[in-house]
């Protein structure tokens, strides 16, 4: 297991509330995204993580530890790397959210918004490399 990495210096007191309630933010959405088409949880968690690590050190080792978020945080911290199963996901949930997108009456622009922004996720997800055996 990879050591979690040092806690940068913390925020200062306005900033630090304001990166708790990203990082809380985020962690409900990552949640969310285990079960949501639409939100993958690998960018809501390293996001949460990063949040966390400024401003909340529980919540990070929390995070760092746990059976889901736990492993995409680890392997982010190791050199940036997303396991590829993480990208599979990561893309079925943002496939299901453009069927979902496209099945849905909605305006054009908001349609068209939402499958760049899942297709912006989906290039940032499998750009990064995947972890070495």
């Amino acid at each position: 297991m990879t050591e979690m990495p040092e806690f940068p210096a913390p925020a200062p007191a306005p900033l630090s509330w304001l990166l708790r309630l990203l990082a809380l933010v985020c962690v409900l959405l990552a949640m969310l995204g285990v079960v949501l088409p639409g939100l993958p949880p690998v960018l809501f968690t390293v996001m949460a993580g990063w949040a966390a690590a400024r401003s909340w050190p529980g919540l990070y080792r929390w995070l760092w530890r746990a059976h889901i978020f736990g492993p995409m945080l680890r392997h982010w911290a190791s050199g940036r790397r997303i396991r590829w199963r993480d990208k599979v996901s990561a893309s079925i949930v943002l496939v299901a959210g453009a069927v979902i997108v496209l099945a849905v009456r909605i305006p054009a622009g908001a349609r068209l918004s939402g499958l760049l922004v899942m297709v912006c996720v989906l290039a940032w997800v499998w750009y990064w490399p995947e972890p070495e055996a």
